[in-house]
């Protein structure tokens, strides 16, 4: 009996330890975040659209194919730089049918214009808050937009040892804007974005790469 009471011990000191292992020193605070070069890594991201549907309903879909780099200065914003580029053709509204009407001319047109892409030209910033304005080519027209969100955290990801950090961004644009003007009026003009995603260092952490190496060893 007391040999099972010490197992059940032991396992939990085990288990909270493994748990504490892998909880990374996450911060919010932008000006702390670590300068450099980052990519996004796209099995955690996501970018997603919604607009109102005969006033009954808010209509959402999504691309599952997204790349994006980001310069990052928390010193100097002005010189933070975020490139972002989306396969059209990725788009998923859980209805093949309507999913290929969307692609085609009347709406997307992807195989004229397969990619959607964004460039910033400015990014501001204050404690967890920021803001990123840029142009947006989507079917061929560029427009200026501004998504404006949070850093959701930064730190050490404790799986890949690498400087990590996440977004959560919403614009609004106008569909008509870019050539997108079938059944306006039924179907909203406006329509909103939003991004969450995870970008990650390029370099990563040398001390902790050493780290982990020690460890293994």
């Amino acid at each position: 009996m007391k040999a099972n009471q010490y197992l059940i011990i032991i396992m939990s000191m085990t288990l909270t330890a493994c748990a504490a292992l892998f909880t990374p020193n996450v911060t919010t605070n932008i000006i702390e975040l670590e300068q450099g070069n980052y990519t996004l890594d796209n099995s955690h991201a996501s970018l997603n659209f919604s607009v109102n549907h005969l006033g009954f309903s808010w209509y959402q879909g999504r691309f599952k194919d997204l790349q994006a780099s980001l310069t990052f200065n928390p010193k100097q914003p002005q010189l933070s730089k975020l490139q972002a580029k989306v396969n059209m053709a990725s788009l998923d509204v859980n209805h093949p049918e309507f999913q290929k009407k969307l692609l085609g001319p009347g709406w997307f047109d992807a195989n004229q214009f397969a990619f959607a892409t964004f460039v910033s030209d400015k990014v501001t910033f204050s404690g967890q808050q920021l803001s990123v304005r840029g142009q947006l080519t989507l079917k061929g027209v560029s427009r200026t937009i501004t998504f404006n969100g949070i850093m959701v955290g930064a730190g050490i990801n404790p799986l890949t040892f690498k400087h990590t950090m996440g977004f959560s961004l919403v614009a609004e644009i106008s569909r008509s804007d870019f050539g997108i003007d079938a059944y306006l009026g039924p179907v909203a003009d406006k329509v909103e974005l939003s991004f969450n995603g995870e970008f990650v260092s390029k370099l990563g952490s040398p001390s902790k790469q050493a780290t982990k190496a020690n460890s293994v060893l």
